[in-house]
């Protein structure tokens, strides 16, 4: 799994980019959904990356389910502060 080091180092890069800024968001995002699906179970076929490939309308997140220790079934979505301000008021809202 991804250290807190690592993912502050993209953090970081953002800053003095090796990354572009959407690069370094989008690897961001891959981090933090494989904490996610670390620590709780996916429900297979339920990963949809919307990163790699976004809708035709921009729209850009990672979805996918978990399974609680509880046995309830959460939907989770991972994006980045610029995509969810495209998702909640862009072209893609």
């Amino acid at each position: 799994a991804p250290s807190v080091g690592a993912a502050a180092e993209l953090a970081a890069s953002l800053e003095q980019p090796t990354l572009s800024r959407p690069e370094a968001e989008a690897l961001l995002c891959y981090a933090a959904y494989k904490q996610v699906v670390t620590r709780w179970r996916e429900e297979p076929g339920r990963f949809k990356d919307f990163v790699a490939r976004p809708k035709p309308n921009g729209y850009q997140s990672l979805h996918t389910n978990v399974r609680l220790p509880d046995g309830r079934l959460v939907e989770v979505q991972v994006r980045s502060e610029a995509m969810h301000e495209a998702a909640e008021r862009g072209a893609a809202a």
